[in-house]
């Protein structure tokens, strides 16, 4: 807390049904929720807190063990979890769902990987006939 400002990059409420992790700032004397610099700087659209649910973390955390399954969670471990930004006020705040780019971006490499991991398996693997 700085000047009256709750700011977090790394806050993460977990439990074995659901993990929730946020980063973004609280300003108490203007009452509302806000971005951090470095996040707004990376994605110019968002104007609040950046909130990630895992609802579903026991089984998220099994199929990302599963092999190819864990190539694609990535190093988040992640396979089913949304985004949402929290803006606005305290007393009523904002809560939009968002879609992350990069992360898409990275979620379709993998896939692409594994696709061709998977033929190029099956071409080794095959009779020749």
């Amino acid at each position: 807390m700085r000047d009256g400002v709750l700011s977090t990059r790394d806050l993460v409420l977990d439990s074995n049904a659901m993990r929730i992790q946020a980063m973004g700032r609280v300003n108490l004397p203007k009452r509302q929720f806000e971005p951090l610099e470095e996040i707004q700087e990376r994605y110019s659209d968002l104007n609040g807190m950046l909130v990630t649910v895992q609802p579903f973390y026991t089984v998220d955390s099994i199929l990302s063990r599963v092999p190819f399954l864990d190539f694609i969670a990535g190093d988040n471990r992640s396979l089913l979890g949304a985004f949402f930004e929290v803006s606005g006020p305290l007393d009523a705040p904002e809560v939009r769902s968002v879609q992350i780019r990069s992360l898409e971006a990275g979620v379709k490499d993998r896939l692409k990987k594994l696709i061709r991991g998977g033929l190029r398996f099956l071409r080794l693997s095959g009779d020749g006939t």
